[in-house]
């Protein structure tokens, strides 16, 4: 079944007219099981929408399939909206701010409102602290959160906070965009996050108006946060395609070999790992991979992504983890991030 779907996700994403395997019904079944666990629903309608119509799904099954289609665009047209409205809030209040992954990665997509969204995260940074007053900035942040929504409503922890605004659309704060456990990564990884904040804060997408951030910073950035999601529950193939499409990108011209920072912030291994994933599932053409490919540890990430699902929402390990309280519970998720040797030598 999973080579019946890779095959079906490889001829949407390289556009081609005609399935090398013809699915029969209960396989087409299967598939759209599969590409809901995946998170990648609506970015398939395009390849059903260029298939002969012999080798499509059933009738009843393509129904389905365009219904949860309208439902995807008319949540990510509610989304943008969301974000601008979001954006506006932070810059009158005095902060500057970009949205992180999400909607930002949909406008690379060639059918944007088809990429399922989930909630928003935004980067935020007062304009009237003094960079070096990290705890000020945070504690500037947090106040101006509660005086919106009630401090009793917050979620803060390290690097950001949940910011209920919105029944709708889930909004997380963020003064760091991401962490590392490692120390010594942790702090070379905000040190960079700072020397990049200008850039981010400035990067507004003329067409949608979305404060996004730049190539070189996302391809790092996303990067990092897949490897934590993998570490603590998981990634599923939609994280995959968003890279698969950022690495494709007009984007990328003129920034220089992002390889010295992925060494520098202990993300080179778990990158050669994602190029032998992008090329395996996605068959991404090698020129577009930053970092050559790793087939060792890239078998163990691609089996990994192909459990997990959509940021494991379908892995039974986290559901034993959900059910562990206190020093169980951590030392599972000790024992989930430590089960392959690869992630040793991630330097998690």
């Amino acid at each position: 079944m999973y080579k019946l779907f890779i095959d079906f996700v490889q001829t949407v994403l390289l556009r081609k007219e005609h399935l090398t395997i013809i699915p029969d019904e209960e396989q087409w079944k299967d598939l759209f099981k599969e590409a809901q666990r995946q998170g990648i629903i609506g970015v398939l309608v395009d390849g059903l929408e260029r298939l002969p119509k012999e080798e499509l799904s059933p009738q009843t099954l393509l129904l389905q399939w365009i219904g949860m289609l309208q439902m995807i665009e008319s949540r990510n047209q509610l989304v943008n909206e969301r974000c601008k409205k979001l954006q506006s809030l932070f810059e009158i209040a005095g902060f500057r701010c970009c949205i992180l992954k999400g909607q930002g990665n949909t406008l690379m997509y060639p059918n944007p409102l088809r990429r399922q969204s989930g909630d928003i995260d935004i980067w935020v940074m007062p304009t009237r602290i003094e960079r070096q007053k990290k705890g000020r900035r945070v504690a500037q942040t947090v106040t101006f959160l509660a005086t919106v929504c009630g401090k009793d409503r917050l979620n803060v922890v390290y690097h950001h906070t949940e910011f209920p605004i919105w029944d709708d659309v889930e909004v997380e704060v963020h003064w760091r965009p991401s962490w590392r456990s490692s120390l010594l990564y942790n702090k070379r990884m905000l040190r960079w996050f700072l020397e990049k904040a200008d850039q981010q804060f400035s990067n507004k997408d003329a067409e949608s108006g979305i404060i996004v951030p730049t190539w070189d910073f996302n391809v790092v950035y996303q990067l990092q946060h897949m490897f934590l999601h993998v570490l603590k529950e998981g990634i599923g193939l939609r994280q995959v395609i968003d890279y698969y499409y950022l690495l494709k990108s007009d984007n990328r011209v003129g920034y220089e070999d992002v390889s010295k920072t992925l060494r520098y912030l202990g993300l080179y291994e778990f990158a050669g790992a994602m190029m032998y994933v992008l090329k395996e599932s996605l068959a991404m053409d090698e020129q577009y991979l930053i970092v050559p490919l790793d087939e060792r540890r890239g078998r163990f990430l691609y089996a990994e992504i192909l459990l997990s699902g959509n940021f494991g929402q379908y892995d039974e390990r986290n559901a034993d983890l959900q059910r562990k309280r206190g020093v169980r519970r951590s030392m599972a998720q000790l024992k989930r991030n430590g089960d392959s040797f690869e992630t040793i030598q991630w330097k998690c």
